[in-house]
């Protein structure tokens, strides 16, 4: 849904301020976020940060946070005595904006503000771009720090945003699969092998309190009462898609998960655990075209029992997309095929098949209107990552001019909405008008994914 924030510092020159008072000042004026500096959150208590959050609840007020390092903290520095310091402080306020269960971290946190002012030639600035991605990668041993404390079931004063949904732990895991394309497979299992091998494992075990593994090998989450997927609008506190039971792209993730994570630790000498995760992995693969796909190529975005929902939806594309999957060819490309003729535009992929009952295209009106349309028919462009990546993996070289003219329909919007970024949805009928928030870091990451996969190409 479209929401409307502002940032505090548009009243104050000053960084720390009466949370409350503002709190007030933008619920009476009709917003729905305030962004704070995170700075002064570091002079508060835990008690004190939770007892704020609870106050802007109350009020339906969203909390976000922002950040400019100064010289003192910049994680760039080539004095290793302030980047290690400038890291410590990362982390402090990132555990801290857990406590507040934020979301979204954002401002110039991967340097000094304003450094370095001088002009740099390519050898430093390669430097610093070194140095800086160093110190994010320690910054985000704070989230391992936090994953572990869940899937341990140990207490911890802060939380990843919405970890305890059944999806979180299972997008880690592809998260860190980039990581180990990005460095190396080698260094991606010095850095986190444990920690992939304990979250395969946690679900293995099935401690996860919303996602069971079944005896046929595919995982079960209940979404009747509660959305727990990213197609997560509500309608009076219920979901509008109540996606629930085996679904599509869960199952994906898992068959993905165990084939990676399997590979990895075999190449360290592991052969007993990667056996048995590849045996896992064959169990989960047969059930899932058993139970997915359908006598049409495409597959079935949830099954619950008796309950097949048969809409033509773009969950689906992640079993070709992943780099481990459960479909051969013939049946990757049957779901390329409907998933293109149902589901692509120009400016990503609709959430709905016009073909199926209940598409609402047009993201606008009344709140509740949008609520209703808002993955009922809407074009997303960040799932136009994934299926690209799918149509390369089918058609490879072959299929590079067709990836570079659907890259052309997002082109254009650059210069429409914020500068450079891309909005969160699209409508998903011509003239395909863009709506929602005017900047979407999902859709810029994805493109910026597919254009690191296409220069593999050349």
């Amino acid at each position: 849904m479209n929401k409307l924030g502002i940032f505090v510092n548009f009243w104050e020159k000053k960084w720390a301020v009466d949370h409350r008072y503002y709190i007030e000042k933008v619920k009476s004026l009709g917003y729905d976020i305030l962004e704070f500096q995170a700075q002064p959150l570091l002079e508060m208590s835990d008690g004190e940060c939770r007892k704020i959050r609870k106050y802007a609840e109350e009020r339906g007020i969203e909390l976000s946070y922002s950040l400019g390092l100064n010289k003192k903290y910049d994680v760039a520095s080539g004095d290793e005595e302030v980047r290690k310091g400038g890291v410590e402080y990362l982390k402090r306020i990132v555990e801290k904006i857990a406590v507040m269960e934020g979301e979204l971290f954002s401002g110039v946190t991967f340097a000094g503000w304003g450094l370095p002012d001088h002009f740099v030639d390519e050898a430093e600035k390669r430097a610093l771009f070194e140095r800086s991605a160093e110190s994010m990668r320690e910054v985000m041993k704070t989230a391992e720090k936090a994953i572990r404390s869940f899937i341990n079931d140990e207490p911890a004063g802060y939380k990843i945003y919405e970890m305890e949904h059944p999806d979180v732990l299972l997008w880690a895991v592809w998260a860190l699969q980039q990581y180990a394309k990005e460095t190396s497979r080698e260094q991606c299992r010095q850095k986190y092998g444990e920690l992939l091998k304990d979250i395969i494992e946690f679900i293995r075990q099935r401690k996860h309190e919303n996602l069971f593994l079944h005896e046929n090998g595919l995982l079960y989450a209940n979404g009747t009462d509660k959305a727990i997927t990213w197609m997560n609008s509500t309608v009076n506190g219920h979901p509008v898609i109540p996606r629930t039971g085996y679904i599509v792209e869960f199952n994906a993730l898992w068959y993905n998960a165990l084939r990676f994570v399997a590979d990895l630790v075999r190449e360290d000498g592991n052969v007993l655990l990667a056996d048995a995760l590849d045996a896992q992995a064959e169990v989960t693969g047969k059930s899932f075209i058993e139970v997915f796909r359908n006598e049409y190529g495409y597959l079935l975005d949830y099954v619950d029992g008796n309950m097949m929902d048969w809409s033509v939806r773009p969950n689906m594309i992640f079993a070709v997309a992943f780099d481990y999957s459960p479909l051969d060819r013939a049946q990757k490309k049957q779901v390329l095929d409907i998933a293109t003729k149902e589901l692509l535009t120009p400016k990503g992929l609709r959430t709905l098949s016009p073909k199926s009952g209940g598409y609402n295209p047009n993201y606008v009106g009344p709140q509740i209107q949008r609520d209703y349309a808002y993955h009922q028919g809407t074009a997303w462009p960040w799932l136009m990552g994934f299926y690209m990546e799918a149509y390369l993996r089918i058609y490879k070289m072959s299929g590079l001019s067709f990836i570079e003219r659907q890259l052309i329909g997002l082109e254009d919007e650059l210069t429409i909405h914020c500068i450079s970024s891309l909005p969160e949805l699209f409508d998903g009928n011509p003239p395909f008008k863009g709506r929602g928030a005017v900047s979407f870091a999902m859709n810029v990451a994805e493109v910026l994914r597919i254009l690191k996969l296409l220069s593999k190409y050349y």
